[in-house]
């Protein structure tokens, strides 16, 4: 017997050694690798107490689920919001991406440029990363503003398994009785294959004459969040060092550029002749490169996971081309996940060209030293860039089979024709000095009058908050009130030359002015009005381009969406000076049981419209042929889902105050490219070109588009 216990601890032995090695190897790899935690406390209480115990952990299980859920969701977040991660339409001066217009889904950015756009030589990048595990072992150790997502999963079931304990009201029915002896508790570990949830509940638990306290309460939620987060912190790794979507983005410049209008300006190029030159325009050039970043963005893939596959061909630099869409795995296996890569359309990107215009044309000079006259013409091309991705991590074994997808977004950024990365950043100090521009003390200048009504009913419009800005500062001064039967705000401001004053309040558009201040000048300004928001319903309906014998052309017989399409709808306002920039959306689902409700105010738009098929379409591989010679092959596509359409106004729409007050309803029409009823052997490459058309077929048939007001 004693040699047996002498064997069994040299195995113990062994074994805690073996754990602590490959535990110093996991907490050396990333920052993801933190002390495990503890295991939970199990407590026994009487058999008759048991559903009391079950029914906790069944909410606990069901409360950190959702949790987990939300973090999939949001790039690591229960509510982005909750850590100041801001996003708005456009995903390029954002910290977060919104899946889709007006939706509560919002993706946070694990790197992006966090400079405005134009930035120059002082560049600053961030990351809106949460850590995977938390400093402390313990909930109770962690503080609110701990982002990690083991304690943002603690303060989601602290705030919410409440909710569905109900009171125990259902058990009290059957004569069980449940008193609170302390506030709940919650303690995340995320651990090597699934998350554990301990939750420190103190309660008294009484039924007939059999009474118990119980305080432990725990469950396990089946998905490999270690493994999900390593993979995701590996990408994220590879842009910030390696950049692989800018050089990705590069490369399709180049390969579907070419001194063609059809085509994208090239990075560089010149032609030896007097011909008139070959030109673009700005806004063609940038629906191309959002049509490209759609149809090849989802063939980026990650070496060693579950949905990779290495691809072959003949023609080396075709071949080069796809393996440096491949992302290594730096020796890692991910077999049990697969990724997905996305830009979908209906998210802007930022983009300009060395251009003084919206003309893209070359650089043109002639000689006549020999005897002919020969003209240059250089097509010398320098892009900027910036569009977001978002990245799906998918565990299908997660959830007992269920499956569990995690997002995050990275942003590229490109600047003459290279990729920005972290060596242009310089972060600027912020002074801690206060402002005195904002101290109420020293506004000095004269009384100024402000008085607002409604632009609409022309009547008095009170709460309208104003605001003071000088410069880089601006000050919040007070809002108006009702005197008598006006909206007044009367009060001394701070001083300064070239002021301006804003004017805001909820459900209205904003308005700014310049304002000029001076020490102890009274000025009485004249009636301010504010346009209110109306909604509007609205239905998108789709008019066809059709491929037929001659070649594609446009019916304009309207149809309703299919349960499968989708149309996200942007307009953007074009104010008058003052005005508050304003844009809206609306989202439209063929077969839904409401219209959709779109927000807007009287003035001028300029409208889109993103059509997407939720389905696969498959353009079969297609053999490029000279004569009776094979020059190319070009390789299967697959699209899910599917950019079925859309439209462009750039040329405003006009909608006057009795447009919007006269009408409750908005028609839409969107074009759509008939790809989908080709049969599938019958479909070109050369069809997709057809998308790059959705601006010129906009204009080309404007009049059978516009908008019908109902």
């Amino acid at each position: 017997m004693l040699k047996k216990r002498g064997q069994i601890s040299v195995f113990i032995i062994i074994g805690i050694i073996i754990v602590l090695v490959l535990g110093l190897a996991f907490y050396l790899r990333a920052r993801a690798h933190r002390i495990e935690g503890v295991e939970p406390i199990v407590e026994e209480i009487p058999t008759q107490l048991h559903p009391i115990k079950i029914f906790i952990e069944q909410c606990i299980d069901r409360t950190a689920t959702d949790a987990v859920i939300l973090i999939g969701e949001s790039g690591g977040y229960t509510d982005i919001s909750d850590f100041g991660i801001t996003h708005t339409a456009d995903p390029t001066i954002s910290q977060a991406v919104e899946f889709s217009p007006e939706s509560s889904m919002n993706v946070a950015y694990w790197w992006y440029l966090k400079s405005s756009n134009d930035c120059s030589g002082n560049c600053e990048f961030s990351s809106e990363m949460p850590d995977l595990k938390s400093e402390m072992k313990k909930g109770s150790e962690r503080s609110f503003m701990d982002s990690s997502i083991e304690a943002q999963i603690d303060q989601y079931v602290n705030a919410n398994l409440n909710k569905c304990l109900n009171d125990f009201r259902d058990f009290k029915d059957q004569g069980f009785e449940v008193r609170e002896l302390g506030k709940i508790t919650t303690t995340t570990i995320i651990r090597q294959d699934d998350v554990l949830v301990s939750v420190n509940y103190p309660l008294e638990i009484a039924k007939d004459k059999v009474k118990s306290k119980a305080s432990s309460f725990f469950t396990t939620i089946p998905v490999n969040l270690k493994n999900v987060y390593e993979l995701a912190f590996m990408i994220t790794s590879d842009e910030i060092n390696y950049n692989f979507l800018e050089r990705n983005t590069l490369n399709l410049i180049a390969g579907f550029s070419e001194i063609n209008n059809e085509k994208l300006p090239p990075m560089a190029g010149s032609k030896f002749e007097l011909s008139s030159p070959v030109y673009w325009t700005k806004p063609d050039v940038k629906t191309k490169l959002e049509a490209m970043l759609m149809s090849y963005v989802p063939l980026l893939q990650v070496e060693d996971t579950l949905n990779y596959r290495k691809r072959m061909f003949d023609d080396s630099i075709k071949q080069r081309v796809y393996s440096q869409m491949d992302i290594p795995s730096y020796g890692y296996s991910y077999k049990k996940l697969g990724v997905d890569f996305r830009y979908l359309g209906w998210w802007p990107i930022y983009f300009d060209i060395n251009t003084k215009s919206g003309i893209i044309m070359p650089e043109s000079a002639s000689t006549n030293i020999l005897p002919l006259d020969i003209g240059i013409q250089r097509y010398n091309f320098l892009y900027d860039i910036s569009y977001p991705v978002v990245i799906t991590i998918n565990s299908p074994e997660s959830f007992h089979g269920k499956g569990y997808s995690f997002r995050f977004a990275l942003e590229a950024n490109i600047r003459n024709n290279e990729a920005i990365n972290s060596s242009f950043v310089s972060l600027e100090g912020k002074s801690a000095e206060a402002s005195m521009f904002c101290d109420i003390n020293k506004r000095n200048s004269g009384n100024i009058k402000i008085t607002t009504a409604d632009a609409q009913t022309n009547e008095a419009l009170n709460n309208v908050m104003i605001y003071y800005s000088c410069g880089d500062e601006s000050c919040f001064i007070g809002e108006t009130e009702m005197k008598e039967d006006k909206a007044v705000l009367e009060t001394k401001f701070p001083i300064c030359a070239g002021g301006k004053i804003t004017f805001t309040k909820p459900d209205f558009l904003g308005y700014s002015e310049f304002l000029s201040t001076e020490v102890d000048k009274d000025i009485n300004l004249p009636l301010t009005k504010l346009e209110p928001f109306v909604y509007k319903n609205i239905e998108i309906k789709k008019k066809k381009i059709i491929k037929g014998d001659d070649g594609w052309t446009f019916s304009n017989n309207a149809f309703g969406l299919s349960g499968k399409e989708q149309a996200i709808l942007t307009l953007e306002r074009i104010g008058k000076d003052g005005d508050e920039e304003f844009s809206t959306a609306a989202q439209y689902t063929g077969g839904q049981d409401e219209p959709s409700e779109l927000r807007i105010v009287p003035g001028k738009y300029k409208a889109n419209i993103q059509l997407i098929l939720n389905e696969k379409i498959v353009i079969p591989e297609e053999k490029k042929m000279l004569l009776f010679f094979q020059i190319a092959t070009l390789p299967e596509i697959e699209l899910e889902p599917f950019p079925a359409g859309g439209l462009v106004f750039d040329e405003t729409i006009a909608w006057n105050a009795g447009d919007i007050t006269n009408y409750d309803n908005i028609e839409f029409y969107s074009l759509y490219i008939d790809i989908p009823s080709i049969p599938e052997s019958e479909r070109k490459h050369d069809d997709m070109d057809e998308m790059n058309k959705i601006e010129e077929y906009s204009k080309n048939y404007r009049a059978s588009l516009e908008p019908v007001l109902r």
